[in-house]
């Protein structure tokens, strides 16, 4: 399955320097996305990203338990995923949801 492009809804292996189990809650291109900061994405919206060389953003979200759940952005920079601090991430598709 890790061959699959990435999508809302796909459960993802992330590894950074340990890894986690989460789901895409939404991926989306710079030019999908509305020009205002999100959570996450303090800067100027998407002419920052743009800069950047960012091409996609997806939001995943992951359990440290089963009543505390945290999201994060990803970037996709050059065909590789990156987090808000420029770290290389590895995501895997695993499974899918509904």
């Amino acid at each position: 399955m890790s061959d699959m492009t990435l999508q809302s809804n796909m459960q993802v292996q992330v590894t950074v320097t340990h890894s986690l189990i989460g789901r895409i809650e939404e991926i989306q291109t710079v030019a999908e996305m509305r020009n205002l900061p999100e959570p996450g994405l303090p800067f100027a919206g998407n002419q920052t990203l743009l800069e950047w060389g960012v091409s996609r953003v997806a939001k995943i979200t992951y359990r440290t338990s089963p009543d505390q759940q945290f999201m994060f952005a990803a970037l996709e920079i050059g065909g590789e995923w990156f987090d808000l601090q420029r770290q290389k991430l590895e995501l895997e598709v695993i499974g899918l949801y509904g």
